[in-house]
């Protein structure tokens, strides 16, 4: 019960942190939180003696079934933080971290950058990538999210011309990539709900006896 009584509130947490959360690290974070703490409280029913309170304070610190409204928004919000973001930043500053630039060819990128990035254009490409790959999450379709989430770069690299061609390349460094993420998701969903079911089954057969 003691142990129980440590894990219900971490898994509140992490359950709480995910659908709140601004950020995809943070979605993350609870994720891996809720899973730690739903295999824990598997092991504790394993080897001790769980009192019925114990076991209905683990059930309500599960809460609401929400997996598939969930995997939708872990796709989303990259997005909704991209966004905004993207019309700030400007090329040459966006790509010294990764490539070793240095300020003498950072200021010709950013000047280049404004005039082959077309912000509009390469946010309303990343807005329909990403909406198509929220349906698809929400669905649990993984096998097509994997083919469409692996074929994006090479759609906006084969696109033809000059136009937006910067937007494009900056599209395929900064796209996550989703599949993992999403797979342990699921992953954790499953736990989740194989934890609800086998408490459930506990306390009906408690109700018989």
């Amino acid at each position: 019960d003691e142990a129980i009584a440590t894990l219900a509130p971490m898994l509140e947490a992490g359950r709480k942190l995910q659908p709140s959360s601004r950020t995809l690290v943070r979605s993350i974070i609870g994720t891996v939180m809720e899973r730690m703490c739903v295999e824990t409280a598997g092991i504790v029913l394993d080897l001790g003696s769980v009192s019925a309170a114990a076991r209905a304070r683990l059930a309500a610190a599960l809460g609401a079934e929400n997996s598939a409204a969930m995997a939708r928004r872990l796709i989303l919000v990259e997005y909704a933080q991209f966004a905004p973001t993207f019309f700030k930043a400007k090329l040459g500053d966006t790509l010294a971290p990764s490539k070793g630039i240095g300020p003498v060819v950072r200021g010709p990128l950013n000047l280049l950058g404004g005039l082959f990035v077309n912000p509009n254009a390469t946010i309303n490409l990343l807005g329909q990538h990403v909406f198509e790959l929220a349906a698809l999450a929400e669905a649990r379709q993984l096998g097509k999210f994997s083919v469409r989430q692996q074929g994006f770069g090479d759609t906006v690299l084969r696109h033809p011309g000059m136009k937006n061609l910067f937007g494009r390349l900056l599209l395929n460094m900064a796209t996550p990539a989703f599949d993992k993420m999403l797979d342990s998701h699921w992953k954790t969903a499953d736990l989740r709900e194989a934890l609800r079911q086998r408490l459930t089954a506990h306390s009906l057969a408690a109700a018989t006896r």
